[in-house]
């Protein structure tokens, strides 16, 4: 699930996951957001998120194995034409 607030200068939106299978659990949550230049012609991006897993296969000998990924995402995207788009992201 994700929330998402939109303003006059950009966004932000809170996120959420949880997911169960049998061999695998995991919890995750997300900060995300941008800020649009005056002209609203160039948006910066950033995104935070990180999960918890759990793998459990016991018939390959993985009991309980803990997974840990934390995630980092900065962008700049740019109105080139009112057809071209042009976006740079890191993670």
């Amino acid at each position: 699930a994700k929330l998402t607030r939109y303003t006059g200068w950009g966004t932000i939106g809170l996120g959420a996951a949880r997911s169960r299978e049998s061999d695998y659990r995991s919890k995750a949550v997300s900060l995300s957001g941008s800020v649009n230049s005056e002209d609203r012609n160039t948006t910066w991006l950033f995104g935070l998120g990180a999960s918890r897993d759990v793998i459990d296969v016991p018939s390959v000998g993985v009991i309980d194995e803990p997974k840990r990924v934390d995630d980092l995402m900065v962008g700049v995207a740019r109105v080139l034409t009112p057809r071209d788009v042009v976006q740079f992201n890191l993670s």
